[in-house]
């Protein structure tokens, strides 16, 4: 990507849902910025409960730390769909604690479940914290060709079937549009002589 726009600092805007830890890892390595709203899944909030975002991770101790300002440590490896998740729990840090009932409905302890590679998702959520107002700016920049690509295309549905065929017709609408934007911004001469360089 860097060397096709013959840029290395890049960043990108996704929408909520491309909240994937293994595709930010790999974004990370290539030394680019990623900024996607994260999807909140949690219905701890709207019952009155702490979420996860309010247990502070401490890399050095590899422990969470509760808003009663206790550890909880690191205690076991499980798998969701094929990601090792690792769990912190502790009862002894949860027994006799004041704050037990804002913090979870379990009677024995609250468990809070990291990704290997989650240092990746905070990584993004910091950036998306450092720049609130990204996704206005993805709406302006993106929602505004995508608009105009279905408008040209009519309210009829694509012509092709299969994903193979599709990704093919919607290319070129793309890639129609893209040419028309840069007549319009630098004139036919102007986008003829920049094809030649």
């Amino acid at each position: 990507m860097q060397q096709a726009l013959g840029k290395q600092d890049i960043t990108i805007l996704a929408d909520r849902g491309y909240d994937d830890s293994t595709s930010f890892k790999t974004v990370h390595q290539a030394g680019v910025t990623a900024i996607v709203p994260k999807i909140r899944t949690s219905a701890n909030r709207k019952k009155g409960l702490f979420t996860k975002e309010d247990f502070v991770y401490n890399k050095e101790k590899d422990v969470y730390e509760c808003p009663a300002g206790k550890d909880i440590p690191f205690s076991f490896v499980s798998t969701d769909k094929g990601k090792p998740l690792r769990a912190y729990m502790s009862v002894m840090t949860c027994k006799g604690c004041t704050m037990k009932s804002r913090c979870t409905t379990s009677p024995a302890v609250r468990r809070i479940r990291r990704l290997d590679d989650e240092e990746h998702v905070e990584r993004v959520a910091q950036a998306y914290k450092n720049m609130p107002n990204a996704m206005i700016l993805r709406h302006r920049s993106v929602e505004h060709p995508f608009g105009t690509i279905k408008q040209w295309a009519g309210t009829q549905q694509l012509l092709t079937r299969t994903l193979k065929h599709v990704k093919t017709e919607v290319s070129l609408q793309v890639l129609a549009y893209n040419f028309k934007r840069m007549m319009n911004i630098m004139g036919v001469s102007g986008l003829i002589s920049a094809m030649k360089t």
